[in-house]
């Protein structure tokens, strides 16, 4: 899958089916590129308000920058390992059925 940019509603589709499907790994790129993306925007806002610290919140949204860089980049490795579909970020089936097959082994273990 070639590096693409996701938007904010990509990240929050896939965070739902994985999410739904109890698939955690993806769930916390997800949760890791909104949560940078937030600091990042927060750092720009606050350069934009005050002169003070121009240099502090340009250091803070520059690591971010990076940080969220690598986390984009290895969200797409992660989906195309998977096999998730690139055009419609959908989880594949059978990603979907081994979840579902853990979380019942988990609720049979459960019964004893």
């Amino acid at each position: 899958m070639p590096r693409r940019n996701y938007s904010n509603e990509d990240v929050t589709l896939i965070l739902e089916q994985v999410l739904l499907h109890q698939c955690a790994c993806p769930s916390q790129l997800c949760r890791m590129v909104l949560g940078l993306r937030e600091l990042l925007q927060y750092e720009r806002d606050c350069m934009d308000r005050s002169s003070t610290d121009v240099q502090v919140h340009q250091t803070i949204a520059q690591a971010a920058g990076q940080c969220l860089e690598i986390m984009e980049t290895c969200l797409g490795q992660v989906l195309e390992l998977e096999g998730w579909d690139p055009a419609t970020l959908k989880m594949p089936a059978a990603l979907q059925e081994h979840q579902l097959r853990l979380v019942s082994n988990d609720d049979t273990k459960g019964e004893h």
